[in-house]
């Protein structure tokens, strides 16, 4: 598996993973910021594929990269949706 593909694995997994938490909704971007890191590093650390330095350098930075500009994607998400509305839409979708 090409490292660029098990990093972006990884990243959707752990964004995944934070829809699982019973956390408020209202909790910010800082505190994703705070945390993804860690939760990332357990995902790898369960894995049994070899992940190198690399592939969690990227992971962490498509992480961080979605936290950060969350908002935007959504509304790029949501212009082009007809009919149907953004919560209804599968998390991993």
């Amino acid at each position: 598996m090409g490292y660029r593909r098990k990093a972006r694995e990884l990243a959707l997994q752990t964004l995944y993973s934070f829809e699982f938490d019973s956390v408020d909704e209202t909790i910010g971007t800082m505190e994703f910021l705070n945390t993804y890191s860690e939760r990332l590093r357990g995902i790898v650390e369960n894995s049994d594929f070899h992940i190198n330095k690399g592939i969690i350098e990227f992971a962490e930075d498509l992480v961080k990269k979605v936290i950060v500009n969350q908002d935007e994607i959504d509304k790029k998400i949501e212009h082009y949706l007809r009919n149907w509305k953004l919560v209804k839409i599968p998390s991993v979708d």
